[in-house]
């Protein structure tokens, strides 16, 4: 497995089944397709989408669980063209990709918008530093990976100093990025892990930070689903959740406040589950069935529980009528896609990033305004949420201090704006 150290800002790495390079400078722009962003977005607006949650297979969609991502297919009205649309969120960063291409918005300090510059945008901007159709981005607070449709992974910004390989015969599922680690799901179901490890993020039984991806112990042949959050990691293995890692808010989950170096079994989330998602210092789940369960910090309600107590088991939201499609973890609030296409969020709101027009933090699932359908995906970031609505808008909220709204301001917004289109 190639690696290398610490990179500077703005440095790009490719890993592929066959070569390993590193560039100071951003490779170049990918040429425009054909059809121009207006003529394609036109056409989303024409398509009929269908909420894909939890899967993990690329020629389908493909889930950013660190983030709450759910990844939509629309089956196009015209020639029945497949077009893969998501939006990502992480940090105070923004990322939407459309038919293979990206564009992202907000902080830049560290190049992690994959523009080659290191200028905070407040509206979207190509990200060219990957070459080739993207599925999936993963974004951190400081760096951002993107998963290739091929099965690659190319990072940028900083502090990303792995990455994982898609072998001769093997793709990677999805990746993960954490504050200071990440993980990945290949092709097997195996769970590896990269990074700072000094409370047992990677799973594999030690506190060693490591340059090289190591395996999580006991997930091999199984994972479909892995969440990286502030020093610790959440899996979906055989149906069921198993956390690691840093524990003193109970984020873990296995009822102890005490560190996992080895992942563990989450109470009582045993079988059925689709996704899981990790924010600062708690985590979700959902099932296939549409319940939300979530665990750890809840200080500001975003175990969504009613109470401010936190909590080392898994405790389940109540208040969303007719079930969840994906679940959304942010900073310490949380949000859920319905499956009815609304979003309704809980916990902090100093930012006004449950989007209900006021600053007032709930402890229970609040309606987001104006978004109580007609929304297939959803993310959320440190005190900001975006949504993917089903005629091609995104919409964002909350805190934007660096343009994380992309609507070309910095004034935080207690109610959803729209991105602007290029």
């Amino acid at each position: 497995m190639r690696h290398r150290s610490a990179l500077a800002a703005g440095t790009v790495c490719v890993l592929t089944a066959a070569i390993y390079g590193c560039a100071r400078e951003p490779a170049a722009p990918r040429p425009t397709p054909e059809s121009s962003a207006e003529a394609r977005a036109a056409t989303l607006d024409l398509a009929v989408a269908t909420i894909l949650s939890g899967s993990s297979s690329l020629s389908t969609s493909v889930s950013d669980l660190s983030s709450g991502i759910s990844t939509a297919v629309a089956n196009l009205a015209s020639g029945g063209t497949v077009i893969q649309a998501a939006v990502f969120a992480g940090g105070k960063s923004t990322c939407y990709v459309r038919d293979g291409e990206a564009e992202c918005w907000g902080q830049n300090r560290t190049g992690q918008l994959g523009d080659g510059t290191t200028e905070d945008r407040s509206a979207p901007v190509p990200v060219t530093t990957a070459e080739g159709p993207i599925a999936a981005l993963a974004l951190g607070y400081t760096n951002a990976c993107a998963l290739m449709e091929a099965g690659d992974i190319v990072c940028w910004g900083s502090s990303v100093s792995v990455f994982l390989e898609s072998g001769a015969q093997a793709a990677y599922r999805t990746v993960s990025v954490g504050a200071s680690h990440a993980c990945g799901v290949s092709a097997e179901g195996e769970v590896l892990c990269w990074g700072r490890n000094s409370l047992g993020a990677l799973g594999d039984g030690t506190t060693e930070n490591r340059e090289e991806p190591v395996e999580a112990v006991g997930l091999a042949g199984g994972a479909t689903a892995v969440a990286a959050g502030v020093d610790f990691s959440c899996a979906v293995h055989r149906g069921g959740v198993r956390c690691w890692g840093s524990n003193d808010n109970g984020q873990v989950g296995d009822g102890t406040y005490a560190v996992r170096l080895i992942p563990v079994d989450v109470i009582g989330l045993d079988s059925g589950f689709a996704g899981v998602t990790a924010g600062v210092f708690h985590a979700c789940a959902w099932t296939n069935e549409g319940e939300a369960w979530c665990w750890g910090e809840n200080l500001s309600g975003q175990l969504g529980d009613g109470t401010g107590y936190n909590s080392s088991h898994p405790v389940k939201v109540d208040g969303i009528a007719g079930g969840v499609s994906s679940v959304a973890a942010g900073g310490s609030h949380t949000c859920a896609l319905t499956r009815a296409g609304g979003v309704m969020c809980w916990g902090n709101n100093d930012h006004g990033q449950l989007g209900d027009g006021t600053k007032d933090s709930r402890k229970a699932p609040v309606d987001v305004s104006g978004l109580t359908g007609g929304v297939i995906a959803l993310a959320a970031g440190t005190g900001h949420t975006c949504a993917l609505r089903k005629d091609g808008f995104v919409q964002c909220w909350g805190l934007n201090d660096h343009g994380q709204l992309g609507n070309g301001g910095t004034e935080e917004s207690l109610v959803p704006v729209d991105v602007e289109r290029r």
